[in-house]
């Protein structure tokens, strides 16, 4: 209510963006507020998408470089058997 009466005249989409910020930040402080209340000293790690994304690509290329060795031996043990 605060934030309508304060942007009156601001377009409805800057509005809407304050609002979800101001939720995101007090949702983030209740979460905060409950992990100080459980007494638990778990440090929250952020998720490196950059480097697990490069990794996946880097396991599946691996992975097809892996079969290709393979039908490739495959293919020269069935010519040196014929």
């Amino acid at each position: 209510e605060q934030i309508d009466q304060h942007l009156v005249h601001w377009p409805k989409n800057l509005v809407h963006r304050a609002k979800q910020r101001l939720t995101k930040i007090t949702q983030y402080l209740i979460r905060k507020r409950k992990l100080e209340l459980s007494g638990k000293k778990e440090v929250l790690v952020g998720i490196r998408k950059k480097r697990e994304r490069r990794d996946a690509r880097r396991e599946a290329k691996a992975l097809s470089a892996a079969k290709l060795d393979k039908a490739i031996e495959k293919e020269l043990l069935e010519r040196l058997k014929a």
